[in-house]
């Protein structure tokens, strides 16, 4: 079994790297597709994150079809709707590696094996969730203040 997946992400160092991309696909709903085999969301059809108020101290998000397993990441300081997507994205677009992929094998419904998916080129951590993985917001966590999670479609 994986273990609960915390990951700090310091928001004011990364903010501009990280949306810098991600506020061009939103302007341009992008499809949720990548030419260079990259994870991407698809934003079409979804209202634009809010990007200026930082009220999102950690997100928790499925990493798993069946969502039986989660990442949870947490920001300090604070960030908002789009930092917390980004940064989502980024750890979902890191490249799969057999033991992440073993960990949470159980809960992959319709996946093909490690080695079918490494010949079809679906090598990154968010091919795990579905081939197309649509954003469709932030939901508060009862009685966690600054917790959210991020809703997504597969």
């Amino acid at each position: 079994m994986i273990p609960a997946t915390v990951e700090i992400f310091e928001a004011d160092k990364k903010d501009a790297r990280a949306l810098n991309g991600l506020e061009a696909a939103m302007g341009m709903k992008a499809r949720g597709e990548s030419k260079d085999g990259r994870f991407e969301f698809d934003l079409s059809d979804c209202d634009v994150p809010d990007f200026s108020r930082k009220v999102i101290r950690s997100v928790r998000f499925p990493i798993s079809r069946g969502e039986a397993y989660t990442c949870t990441i947490e920001f300090e300081p604070a960030t908002a709707q789009l930092g917390a997507l980004a940064a989502a994205r980024a750890y979902l677009d890191q490249p799969i590696e057999r033991a992440y992929y073993d960990a949470i094998a159980d809960d992959l419904t319709d996946l093909p094996s490690w080695g079918t998916l490494v010949a079809e080129g679906l090598t990154r951590r968010g091919h795990l969730l579905a081939d197309l993985v649509r954003y469709k917001g932030f939901e508060a966590r009862e009685g966690l203040e600054g917790a959210y999670d991020l809703l997504l479609e597969t």
